[in-house]
This record gives structure tokens, C-alpha cells and sequence, in this order.
């Protein structure tokens, strides 16, 4: 992925994913302990797609 792809696709999640999941966590009763996962789990996703692009293209 081109580095301005992963700027908009992480805007677009930043801008109306995640404040969605957290109004759904609180709607749900689910509270602080899922957006702490929520929110763990996009940073791991990002850090092991990056270290995947890493791999791929050694510069």
C-alpha cells in the first residue's frame, strides 16, 4: 500500500470507525475495557502492517 493510501485509510477509521465504536461500546454497556482493546488492536494491526511492507520492500 502507497503511503497516502495508508494516510486516507487511517484518517477514514480515526474520522468514523472508531468514534462509532466507542458511542456502540457505551450504548452496549461495554465501556473502558473494549475501547482499551479496540484501540490495541488497531495500533498492533498498523505496527505489523508496516512491519510487513518492511519485509516486502527492503530500502
Amino acid at each position: 500500500m502507497k503511503e497516502i493510501t495508508q494516510v486516507v485509510v487511517t484518517a477514514v477509521a480515526l474520522a468514523f470507525v472508531l468514534p462509532a465504536a466507542v458511542v456502540a461500546a457505551f450504548s452496549l454497556g461495554a465501556g473502558i475495557p473494549f475501547i482499551a482493546l479496540l484501540f490495541l488492536t488497531v495500533v498492533l494491526f498498523i505496527f505489523f502492517l508496516d512491519r510487513r511492507e518492511e519485509a516486502a520492500d527492503p530500502e
